[in-house]
């Protein structure tokens, strides 16, 4: 795990006749992926300013050093003193109104728990998912990030909609900004591959008004994957886990540009879409 302190841009995005979706943004997430990048299994990193601003609190075990950044981390071994819990309070019922809640679920998640039939959506089916990595957004130093952000989300919603498909998740790293997307859930077609490969041949060209997008990079994967509602009391999401859709995220920063395809997808969708078989990837 990795802690960070610092400013950050919170932005709301999304189609709300689709979903809309909650962000951050920003150096102190670039910072925070490259500490991450250093912590071993089961430890604990925190820049130093996390260190200087807990007025002597955090038992720090050793000291590391990102030469890439000359960014300074701390190995947090423990507390000197407790620190007690601060719950967020709890939610009363009718606290939300359907109408609030709609736009932050997938329509078909929303209609089925609407329904009573939510405790369903948990199941393991196949799933092709797409993961596209994207930059060209300076979303510290452009007052106009968020608006850049938001458009281009909705376009995207939009062609995935259009061949079938979901946007799920939005993250901000320091390998650029990225999303996964899933064909086959909640809604299954007899040829999801092939919708995955025209969706993301789309998504390689965003129209003029989004032409501030750039360094587009995409894997695609199908396998067997648990879908469903994750999260406790507070807060659920509904996604996608599962081998494949790891395979797809580590296709898509294998590709140096275009689109990279695992061979289940080459299979079903190379007699519709002209495809170059490549060599295996470590």
């Amino acid at each position: 795990m990795a802690i960070a302190v610092g400013l950050v841009r919170r932005f709301r995005v999304g189609d709300p006749r689709i979903q809309v979706i909650e962000v951050i943004a920003g150096q102190t997430l670039d910072r925070l992926a490259r500490a991450e990048q250093h912590a071993n299994r089961g430890e604990v990193l925190a820049e130093m300013a996390v260190v200087e601003q807990s007025d002597g609190r955090i038992v720090v075990a050793e000291q590391r050093r990102d030469e890439a950044t000359g960014q300074n981390l701390a190995v947090l071994s423990g507390l000197y003193e407790a620190v007690p819990a601060i719950p967020w309070p709890e939610l009363p019922d009718g606290g939300l109104t359907d109408a609030q809640c709609r736009a932050w679920m997938p329509p078909v998640a929303y209609e089925r728990v609407l329904g009573g039939t939510g405790r369903f959506l948990s199941e393991l089916r196949p799933v092709t998912a797409l993961f596209l990595n994207f930059s060209g957004i300076d979303y510290d130093g452009d007052d106009e990030a968020g608006a850049r952000l938001d458009a281009y989300i909705r376009w995207v919603q939009g062609v995935l909609r259009r061949h079938g498909g979901s946007l799920f998740q939005l993250t901000m790293g320091d390998k650029g900004s990225y999303f996964c997307a899933a064909f086959g859930a909640p809604i299954a077609h007899d040829d999801d591959e092939t919708r995955a490969v025209y969706a993301a041949l789309d998504l390689q060209s965003p129209p003029p008004e989004l032409a501030f997008v750039s360094g587009i990079r995409t894997g695609i994967a199908q396998g067997l994957m648990r879908t469903g509602a994750y999260g406790g009391g507070t807060r659920h999401i509904y996604s996608i886990q599962g081998d494949s859709a790891n395979l797809a995220a580590r296709l898509m920063m294998a590709a140096k540009e275009g689109i990279l395809c695992d061979s289940t997808v080459y299979q079903a969708a190379r007699g519709r879409v002209p495809m170059e078989p490549l060599p295996p990837i470590p």
